[in-house]
């Protein structure tokens, strides 16, 4: 009798050892097959960002900006023009921009363009700046948007100098210019302006890319 329990003990004792040898085999194998996965996915990881960081350090980066006067010159410079008849200046005088029928010159007509040689697209925020030039004075310069695609003619608001906002976001594709055009004249207030605009005048075109890239572009009325 003391043998057939000594021999039933050692059966249980031998079972709960190896139950307990399963269970530590399959947590050590649990514990391996996760350290394996947790590796794999972290070096994925490293990998993908590795990749995506040399794809952006290898990137072409290559912007650049220019302004063109789309009018003919004028030694005499501008004279104002009331606001309400900007679209008929800009048409000008026997196909002649900006001038009126006396041959005097009404307003100046720039093109504005960007030109983005990336293998991104870019996204950027636009300025002008219009200054008077040393000995100069300018308290009526205005601007507006100008429409080249039929007949020329002006779209969106009409901005004084002290509104500077080209664009708060343009997008330009990589591999393309952007142009645009923009009017500027002195606006007609009615009264003599001899005394507050006269002489020359500066635009100072600047975008700033989303990155951080700023392009400047300068212009003048002569």
């Amino acid at each position: 009798m003391e043998n057939l329990e000594s021999s039933l003990v050692n059966n249980s004792n031998k079972k709960r050892k190896n139950g307990v040898s399963v269970f530590y085999f399959v947590f050590l194998f649990l514990a391996f097959f996760v350290t394996c996965l947790s590796i794999s996915i972290a070096f994925f990881t490293a990998s993908s960002k590795s990749e995506l960081l040399h794809e952006i350090e290898s990137a072409v980066v290559n912007f650049s900006l220019n302004v063109e006067k789309v009018n003919k010159d004028s030694v005499d410079g501008m004279i104002p023009v009331k606001d309400s008849l900007i679209n008929s200046s800009i048409l000008g005088n026997n196909d002649v921009y900006c001038v009126d029928k006396n041959g005097d010159q009404v307003c100046q007509i720039y093109k504005i363009n960007i030109t983005n040689k990336s293998d991104y697209g870019a996204v950027f925020e636009g300025n002008l700046d219009l200054i008077a030039a040393d000995n100069s004075n300018y308290s009526n310069l205005k601007w507006a948007f100008v429409d080249f695609y039929a007949e020329p003619k002006i779209y969106g608001e009409i901005n004084s100098m002290q509104n500077n906002v080209l664009y708060e976001s343009c997008l330009v594709a990589k591999n393309t210019t952007y142009s645009f055009y923009i009017v500027v004249w002195i606006s007609d207030n009615g009264v003599p302006q001899n005394n507050t605009d006269y002489g020359d005048f500066t635009g100072n075109v600047v975008f700033t890319a989303v990155s951080g890239d700023k392009l400047t572009s300068t212009f003048t009325d002569k």
